[in-house]
């Protein structure tokens, strides 16, 4: 309740002392509402400051560990993922060396121990001449053979100006002829 000219003209006060005591009452009501005003400052700050505290209570430590451990799997991973792809190359190619057959290489590869193709510090392949000799044993069905043979005649050519007698030539020759070339005559016969 607040103190008003009139209510206090009733009580028989002086105009003066209305003036004072109204101006009293004033301050101490802006006194109070500041003070309620500071308070509720107050209650922010300290719900601050205890959200803060909370802060500071977590485990930093923890999460630090957390999150280097995280990185560092997910390193390792692009990393392991890297070192995948460089043998998979490296196997493909040595595969295309070997002469394995192109649609076979892929599948092979998938199913392949990568563990053992290893790299030296400076990314050079270590054993390079071992794993062909693996692929050649182990994969050897699917290396194509080519074996060139030639062509099998059953009447080898005869030899330039050598006579070769026909039944034509028989029909044209005399007796006498046909005995000095039997021997020939027969063996060319048996090849017509």
């Amino acid at each position: 309740m607040s103190l008003t000219r009139k209510m206090l003209k009733e009580m028989g006060i002086g105009d003066i002392s209305i003036e004072k005591i109204i101006a009293a009452h004033t301050q101490t009501l802006e006194g109070v509402e500041k003070l309620r005003e500071d308070s509720k400052r107050l209650e922010e700050a300290n719900s601050e400051l205890e959200r803060l505290r909370a802060l500071l209570s977590e485990d930093w430590e923890g999460k630090y560990r957390s999150l280097s451990e995280e990185y560092e799997s997910y390193k390792k991973g692009v990393e392991d993922a890297a070192l995948k792809e460089k043998r998979v190359s490296l196997l493909t190619g040595l595969m295309r060396e070997c002469g394995v057959l192109e649609e076979c290489i892929a599948p092979i590869t998938e199913i392949s121990s990568l563990e053992a193709i290893g790299f030296s510090e400076d990314g050079e392949p270590l054993e390079v001449e071992s794993i062909k000799q693996e692929i050649m044993s182990k994969w050897a069905a699917f290396i194509p053979k080519t074996v060139t043979v030639g062509l099998t005649v059953a009447d080898p050519p005869k030899e330039p100006g050598e006579k070769v007698f026909t039944r034509e030539d028989l029909k044209r020759m005399t007796p006498r002829e046909i005995n000095q070339n039997y021997d020939k005559i027969v063996e060319d016969l048996r090849h017509i």
